[in-house]
């Protein structure tokens, strides 16, 4: 799609979209909102040059009013459109037969403008626009043609993707219209907690129209402090209902705190101190270890960084570390540290008198050095704690917050504030429990609320510091999730929704719109039971699943009998365009995007474009014992793990979202006892070919689908007899099957990872009996999947190609943070070069804030890498061909990959990990994910020897290539015929190391 047509398409579904049915849509555009849609598309620079460029049906040259009146002509005209002309319904089914506009990019400028030159608006336009025509107020008055086009096209399908109105803001009546879009700049809504505060207003709680107007009144006593354009808005009735809108979106998402003005660097809030503006939060909670006597043990909670990976935690100066692993985005809490408990009793008492700083390194992937974040532990005089139940681990966690509305809550007081927190009990006498716990600090006060729904006003008036009343929540809370914000309100992405917390009476019930289906969460793998419940009783729950991909509003209402406690709409951000009907079978092509089954690859590869080899091709199988196999499971079958578990969900879901798949993984792991990381253990599986997974368009994970059991001929020949290895998303009663009624075969358990799924391997003496007895069990037979799988992949020439056919000059604010791929090293470590040599940079996703994506940087240009492997390899070839031209470096390019042909290892740090459709086929030369080996280096005769901590000896000699990342994880792929190690190395645009 040509680069207007593409600005116009994500302009469209970032405004009008069934997420902003019947609600009044602003075109509410500046540079920051362009960075952050079109990120991978040039930001805002990329922006500018696509409504510089136009769309390509119109003629060349055509003045800036001439292409926007032409294009409201052809939106309303459909007979007279070129043949070329491209309606956003050709790529967005959303879109089909409602006759969208193509020329919103026009418009967004015309937004644009206004926030990057308010007081020279025609100079600037001509300057950002390279406009060679004459263009003031009568060009400017000719435009409000499309801008009452839009109005009319909304009202024609009646609020269906939002309504327009025409607006006029300020003195200035042509240029009014498109400052009327953006009557809330980014600071006025930085500035609005400000007034919230002032006004008294509390935060979580549901705002009534009085409250509205306070703060619309306060706002207008400090109009000084905002923007010209809001300003004057406040003082036009006719932005009345806009601004109101805004601001209850607002508050909606604000969490006490007010930004700092100047540099003083103090920070209010209306209770008391908080952290500054936008630093994440640390937080305190308890778990709840035992019931009899109560056993609670303190722990840290760690705002979601990110939703994968581990973290470390400590003070700045000191050596005082917490470690946990971070599990989706919720936060995540430390590890009980025994030996640390002391020190977060002191952190604690220390908050009482100011807020502290922490560190907490975030560590993800082999290929990356781990980031440092500062996190403020907030000033707390009295800590508000209420049960939630981990979803995890299955343990009641009593974590920060605030106090509810309804249930229980409990109030933690340091030493210094214990007196305060006794005179507030005898004084109220809320109904109340003093608990007594277990490794407890003896001069710390922990009290449990029997119910605050039944709490006074003055009973919610606390001994925290703060002098209002603690105002009941809101009755339905989102919580985590990955959102992007449109406009003045957030929404979150389909594939990872947030969780829904219900603060309400016993009884209460929750009316969920079409389209949504709610889970309530359980207990888990906690046996305590309803003793420990009724201790600390866990607010309610629900894991929140999106039936369909597509942008949406959705109302959730709660009720107690026939009274309405609250409401809250989720706004849902659709799929962009790459729609996935999940009641079909979906596979993914080389980069990830989602085919139908038979076109892509859906475990094994597609028949369609390979060429059909023999019944067998392994000519000369390696020939080993069967004990090489595994151990034998033809007497018992072992009990199922984690990973079983989640392919027999999958395999009766077809498909899941990504966040469901995510939580999904993580709570059985809790409930096994066993370890992993969820999102790695997916990206194994997809290895193992027992799922595949879709991509976003940004190369982040959006849905997992489940493929068809297979049975697969292995190259191997264990005591002359044929061996075959399994993969497909399994029932559980597919292991029983394969081990206990396919009678023709013994099966072996491989060793595998210690933490991975084990591969189950069958062994039969006809390959033509095996073949009939997948027939008869139907599961699907395949011969030599490895060679028809590398032979399938693209290879990196066109991989390339296809990456630089879409360039960028720019990747907008995002270049800041940018991290280089040091290719010498096979780490992101260094800053960007911007050298002569290829480099791949990983810089922030500035929609979702929490993911990274990746480009390619090359003299000038940048591309966006949907698939960051073929990134990787792309940037260290360019690497090794520019290296080998230094002396001592010969024979580096094409890279050399390390091969030995007696037993078929192929040889890879584990930091140059290969795209997972190449590194699929070498899984299923073994059925087992590669060994991974610890190993230190040495030189000698221009090459590298390897070996163990364990064993000086060297057993691995590779090229020079790999010298400053020998030292570390490598990963070794068994029984790889020679035939399919060179067509995945060829494919790479390397060579084969032969030892």
């Amino acid at each position: 799609m040509e680069p207007f047509s593409e600005w116009n398409l994500r302009l469209l579904r970032s405004f009008f979209s069934e997420a902003s049915g019947g609600e009044e849509v602003f075109l509410r555009v500046d540079r920051d909102l362009l960075d952050q849609i079109g990120q991978e598309i040039g930001g805002d620079r990329g922006f500018l040059e696509a409504v510089r460029r136009g769309p390509e049906w119109l003629v060349t040259g055509s003045s800036l009013v001439s292409a926007v009146r032409t294009l409201v002509w052809q939106r309303s005209m459909p007979a007279m459109r070129p043949v070329n002309y491209i309606d956003p319904g050709r790529y967005d089914p959303v879109y089909r037969r409602v006759h969208a506009p193509a020329y919103l990019p026009y418009l967004a400028a015309l937004v644009r403008n206004d926030t990057e030159h308010p007081r020279g608006y025609y100079e600037g336009l001509k300057i950002d626009l390279q406009l060679e025509h004459v263009f003031r107020s009568g060009e400017m008055e000719q435009l409000e043609l499309a801008w009452k086009d839009l109005q009319r096209w909304t009202e024609e399908l009646k609020g269906k993707y939002g309504r327009f109105r025409l607006r006029t803001l300020g003195g200035y009546s042509r240029i009014g219209i498109p400052r009327s879009q953006s009557i809330l700049h980014n600071r006025d809504i930085e500035e609005l907690p400000r007034a919230f505060v002032e006004s008294e207003i509390s935060p979580s709680h549901e705002l009534d129209e009085s409250e509205v107007t306070r703060i619309l009144n306060e706002v207008r006593a400090s109009s000084s402090s905002y923007s010209a354009a809001f300003s004057a808005a406040l003082n036009n009735s006719d932005f009345e209902q806009p601004i109101r809108a805004a601001i209850v979106a607002a508050y909606a998402e604000w969490d006490g705190t007010i930004p700092p003005r100047g540099n003083s660097g103090q920070v209010k809030n209306a209770s008391t101190q908080q952290p500054e503006w936008g630093q994440a939060r640390l937080g305190l909670c308890l778990a709840v270890k035992g019931d009899e006597p109560v056993t609670l043990v303190p722990m840290w909670q760690v705002p979601s960084l990110q939703d994968s990976g581990y973290f470390q935690l400590n003070p700045p100066d000191s050596e005082v570390v917490w470690e946990g692993a971070f599990t989706g985005t919720d936060g995540s809490v430390s590890k009980h540290a025994p030996h640390n408990v002391d020190n977060i009793w002191q952190m604690a008492k220390r908050a009482y008198h100011e807020p502290l700083r922490f560190d907490v390194q975030c560590f993800s992937s082999e290929d990356s050095e781990p980031t440092t974040v500062a996190v403020l532990l907030p000033r707390r005089q009295l800590w508000v704690l209420t049960a939630r139940r981990d979803g995890v681990s299955g343990e009641i966690v009593l974590h920060e917050g605030m106090l509810p509305g309804s249930g229980q809550a409990f109030l933690l007081a340091c030493p210094e504030n214990v007196n305060r927190l006794k005179e507030y009990l005898s004084r109220e006498k809320p109904k109340h429990s003093i608990i007594a716990a277990q490794e407890f600090p003896a001069d710390w006060l922990l009290v449990r609320l029997h119910e605050c729904g039944d709490l006074t006003s003055d009973q919610r008036r606390l001994p925290d510091g703060s002098d209002g009343t603690h105002p009941k929540p809101r009755a339905i809370r989102f919580v985590g999730g990955r959102s992007v914000r449109r406009g003045y309100s957030r929404m979150y992405l389909w594939y990872d929704p947030p969780c829904l917390e219900l603060d309400a009476p016993e009884g209460a019930r929750l009316e969920v719109p079409a389209g949504l289906t709610l889970r309530e969460e359980e207990g888990g793998c906690d046996s305590r039971g309803q003793e420990s419940d009724a201790k600390f009783q866990p607010r309610r729950r629900f894991q929140v699943e999106v039936n369909d991909s597509k942008s949406a509003s959705y109302e959730l209402r709660a009720w107690v009998g026939s009274e309405l406690l609250g409401k809250a709409k989720l706004r849902v951000a659709g799929h962009g365009g790459e729609l996935v009907d999940n009641q079909q079978a979906h596979g993914v092509d080389h980069v990830g995007r989602p085919t139908p089954s038979g076109e892509g690859l859906s475990g094994i590869a597609p028949s369609v474009g390979v060429t059909e080899l023999p019944t067998t091709f392994y000519e000369d199988p390696f020939r080993f014992a069967t004990s090489c196999l595994g151990s034998s499971r033809s007497n018992s079958l072992q009990r199922p793990g984690a990973r079983e578990k989640f392919l027999d969900s999958l395999a009766q879901s077809g498909s899941l979202a990504y966040g469901t798949a995510r939580d999904q993984i993580a709570r059985l792991l809790g409930k096994d006892a066993e370890g992993g990381d969820p999102p790695l253990i997916l990206l194994e599986l997809r290895s193992q070919g027992h799922l595949e997974i879709s991509m976003t368009h940004k190369g982040h994970m959006s849905r997992v689908h489940a493929v068809e059991p297979t049975v697969y001929e292995l190259p191997v020949a264990p005591d002359g007899k044929h061996a075959y290895g399994v993969t497909g998303t399994l029932r559980l009663s597919h292991w029983a099957w394969l081990v206990e009624e396919l009678g023709v075969s013994t099966s072996f358990c491989g060793q595998g990872r210690s933490t991975g799924l084990k591969p189950l391997r069958l062994l039969a003496n006809s390959h033509e009996t095996m073949h009939a007895e997948c027939k008869r069990l139907a599961l699907r037979f395949s011969s030599s999947p490895a060679l028809k799988i590398a032979k399938w992949s693209s290879g990196i020439t066109t991989i390339r190609e296809e990456i630089f056919s879409n360039p960028m000059e720019s990747i907008g604010s995002a270049q800041v943070d940018a991290v280089r791929f040091n290719a010498s090293k096979g780490r992101f470590t260094a800053h960007p070069a911007f050298g002569d040599v290829i480099e791949l940079w990983k810089i922030r996703d500035l929609d979702t804030g929490m993911d990274n994506v990746h480009v390619l940087y090359d003299h000038d240009t940048f591309a966006f890498v949907r698939a960051s492997r073929w990134g990787v390899w792309i940037a260290l070839n360019a690497f090794a061909e520019w290296v080998e031209r230094l002396p001592g470096m010969e024979g580096v390019y094409p890279i050399p990959v390390t091969y030995s042909r007696s037993d078929g290892t192929l040889w890879l740090p584990a930091r140059i990990s290969l795209p997972f459709v190449l590194e699929r086929a070498l899984v299923l030369c073994s059925g087992s994910l590669p060994e991974v080996f610890e190993l230190k280096h040495s030189f000698s005769n221009g090459r590298l020897h390897l070996s163990t901590a364990e064993r000086s000896h060297a057993f691995l000699t590779v090229k020079r290539f790999y010298e400053q990342m020998a030292t570390g994880k490598w990963l070794a792929y068994q029984w790889v015929p020679e035939v399919v190690a060179r067509e995945v190395v060829e494919k790479l645009g390397a060579t084969l190391d032969i030892t």
